[in-house]
């Protein structure tokens, strides 16, 4: 019982042995070459001892299993060396991966930073057009108010005449509203002369060489509207005028001389269309 353990042993082990190539080559070829000039087969085999049927074809499928070992192999081999060379291009991809992700990460800082240069950039670019655009708007128009001076000057020698004969002016022109409204021009004129000048003259306070006291009362837009909206187109109804637009007297109905009672009555008549306006 000793020795067949030890066949039964050695058979199963023979897989293992043919993968592992510890089994020479040389075995497998005299094998076959016995089997095919003697043109052995399992009916040959039969026919000498039945006991024998198992072992003939057990050692054709170790002959079977060996060529396809062998074709398989190089096979093996080259799998072997696909796989050595996918670990060394995995290898080498993981290390350029790792570069990549390095400078992917350098990429985004500098971006970062490129991004915040740039909006730098276009704020001063947008504060520089700012203030060009107010320097270009500044430059014409000292340019163009530059030919201005000589009139700026007159005028401001203007204003200087003009306060310096104000108080005379406006004193004039007061005493004209508050005490003259209710006389006609001619009692007007005679107290504006005889009186109320004089008496600026006399006590030395300076007035206009031309005193007009409608210049002082009211404008020249003023007296064309009110004419516009007619009121006639003389001194002494633009008097009137003046007076009712400063309300600081009270005058009646129309029932005054002619000239007043009209222009009264012509000032009534605007304020009663200002008034349906609003």
């Amino acid at each position: 019982m000793e020795i067949p353990a030890k066949l039964k042993d050695t058979l199963l082990g023979m897989i293992e042995k043919i993968n592992d190539c510890k089994v020479p080559a040389r075995n497998f070829r005299e094998c076959n070459k016995i089997i095919t000039e003697e043109g052995l087969d399992e009916d040959n085999v039969k026919s000498t001892s039945a006991v024998l049927v198992p072992l003939f074809n057990w050692i054709t499928n170790m002959l079977t299993y060996y060529d396809t070992i062998t074709g398989i192999e190089p096979k093996r081999v080259a799998l072997r060396e696909a796989n050595e060379q996918l670990r060394e291009a995995t290898e080498k991809k993981e290390s350029i991966d790792a570069q990549v992700a390095k400078l992917q990460e350098e990429l985004d800082t500098l971006q970062a930073e490129y991004k915040v240069v740039m909006d730098a950039k276009l704020e001063a670019e947008t504060t520089a057009n700012r203030y060009a655009r107010r320097l270009d708007i500044a430059t014409r128009l000292l340019n163009a108010l530059g030919s201005e001076s000589e009139r700026w000057a007159a005028s401001i020698g203007i204003c200087g005449d003009q306060i310096a004969v104000l108080l005379g002016d406006v004193l004039l022109a007061s005493s004209f509203v508050s005490y003259l409204g209710p006389f006609n021009k001619k009692y007007r004129e005679r107290i504006m002369k005889q009186e109320f000048t004089r008496y600026v003259v006399d006590n030395k306070i300076p007035k206009s060489q031309n005193f007009n006291h409608l210049d002082i009362l009211t404008d020249d837009a003023t007296k064309a509207l009110w004419i516009n909206q007619g009121l006639p187109d003389d001194p002494f109804s633009k008097e009137n005028g003046a007076i009712l637009e400063l309300s600081l007297i009270h005058i009646s109905e129309p029932t005054r001389l002619g000239m007043i009672s009209y222009a009264v009555f012509c000032l009534k008549k605007k304020k009663k269309k200002k008034k349906k306006t609003k």
